[in-house]
């Protein structure tokens, strides 16, 4: 007996000499386990809550940009709510508003930080925004109801809608009477504006990618498709375009989907040149559908070193995405599957929830960080929305998640403690992660701008 206790005491001293030795093993060789927390320098205790209508008003945030002195811009859409058995419409506007870099609103953009858009009626829906090189801000998104048509909009460093562009700051893009929406924008490297989405097809039963160029000062670029425009069906079947980007040489390349979305479809990739053509050296004459579940949709593009493209998404065995994960695929300059990165150039994860990606970023040593929202709805027909969390996973160049960034790879972390819902995120250099949304109050229909900043730290 005596032996055996002696025996575990030098088991125990054993473990804790090595733990020693490994611990200092990992400070000196600069291992460090990364997490995230909220960074109790912005707002209150990290998060912050805007109201357009001062309690009366359903205010959901949409798109965010971080501008190059730190401040942070909002887009979205703001209304009045209308109470139970109130009969009179109010008009949905744009909403803007613009944060100094510790939270509180930016008195010298528009009224006190907040600005107002609204268009006699139509109702504007945002779906991006970005900052241009001068510093003014150009929101993209569609306008209509039942018909829309694509929708620019731009606003001076100031918050004013900008003269010089379109008319009075205003551009609309209607694909000869299509139904149109725009989803993402970029610019090229002259200032261009592209903006894609998709439009109707004229026999009014199937979505086609669809893509506008304007010049910078929103008259459309001839140079570019049919007179500015460029509509076209990319596999015979539905396809839409969730996101663009232009690369080093100019070329435009798009992601989304392709099928039949609640039903059957797969990732679509594709690349055209500056004037508007398929580009052939690329995929199948300028097209890649991947396929690897039942559904998969391509959400977000980003460029690589060593000439890879990432594309994030989601991806679900279930029928209409009722649950779904995250998918990452991975491709050659030429649009080949890198099977070099998982399982044949895809990596799949699951973080218990419905997972869907929202951004990426790229640290050194080739490593991706992954954005995503994560939302569990019951299977009723209760569709308020439910807390959810911000996931950030980090994955090294194989595709494998990075064991030295939070638990196992994945950091989670509560958006806001009550019905929320998150749009989009953006990252600063240094660690410094904007996540926006909005979150629901008590009550009917009342819900107000949500933002939350974190720190990714580490230990």
């Amino acid at each position: 007996m005596k032996v055996f206790i002696q025996f575990k005491r030098y088991v125990a001293i054993l473990l804790i000499m090595i733990g020693i030795v490994g611990a200092t093993f990992l400070v000196a060789s600069g291992f460090q386990l990364d997490f995230l927390e909220f960074d109790n320098a912005f707002g209150q205790s990290g998060t912050v809550r805007t109201d357009f209508y001062d309690g009366l008003g359903n205010d959901e945030g949409g798109a965010i940009a971080l501008q190059k002195d730190d401040k942070i811009v909002m887009a979205g859409s703001s209304v009045i709510a209308m109470a139970p058995g109130y009969s009179q419409e109010f008009e949905e506007s744009i909403a803007l508003a613009r944060y100094n870099s510790d939270g509180s609103l930016d008195e010298d953009f528009g009224d006190r930080g907040l600005v107002l858009t609204s268009f006699d009626g139509k109702v504007p829906r945002v779906t991006d925004l970005a900052v241009d090189y001068s510093g003014r801000i150009v929101v993209g998104g569609y306008l209509g109801h039942k018909n829309n048509d694509f929708l620019l909009v731009r606003y001076t460093p100031e918050g004013q809608l900008d003269s010089t562009f379109g008319t009075g700051g205003v551009v609309f893009t209607d694909f000869q009477g299509r139904n149109d929406r725009a989803y993402r924008l970029d610019f090229d490297h002259r200032g261009r504006i592209i903006l894609a989405g998709e439009s109707i097809s004229s026999n009014k039963r199937s979505w086609d990618v669809a893509l506008a160029r304007y010049n910078s000062d929103g008259s459309m670029d001839p140079t570019f498709g049919i007179l500015g425009m460029l509509c076209i069906d990319l596999f015979g079947e539905e396809d839409a375009a969730y996101d663009v980007i232009v690369d080093h040489a100019g070329k435009i390349l798009i992601t989304g989907y392709t099928g039949l979305k609640k039903i059957r479809c797969d990732i679509v990739l594709a690349r055209f040149t500056d004037t508007g053509g398929l580009d052939e050296t690329f995929g199948n004459y300028g097209r890649v559908k991947s396929d690897a579940f039942r559904l998969e949709f391509g959400s977000k593009i980003k460029l690589l070193p060593k000439g890879r493209l990432l594309v994030s998404g989601t991806a679900s065995h279930a029928a209409r995405f009722q649950r779904s994960d995250l998918c990452l695929v991975r491709y050659n300059l030429d649009g080949t599957l890198d099977h070099s990165f998982g399982d044949g150039g895809w990596v799949k994860g699951n973080f218990g929830g419905n997972e869907t990606g929202i951004a990426l970023f790229g640290q050194t040593g080739g490593r991706i960080l992954v954005a995503m929202r994560s939302a569990s709805y019951p299977a009723t027909e209760n569709r308020d929305y439910h807390p959810e969390e911000f996931v950030l996973a980090r994955y090294n160049w194989d595709g494998s998640l990075d064991d030295t960034f939070g638990h196992e790879g994945v950091s989670k972390t509560d958006f806001f403690e009550r019905n929320d819902q998150i749009t989009d995120a953006a990252m600063r250099l240094g660690g410094k992660i904007v996540v926006g949304g909005f979150v629901q109050k008590s009550g009917y229909n009342e819900s107000d701008f949500a933002l939350a900043r974190y720190l990714l730290q580490s230990q």
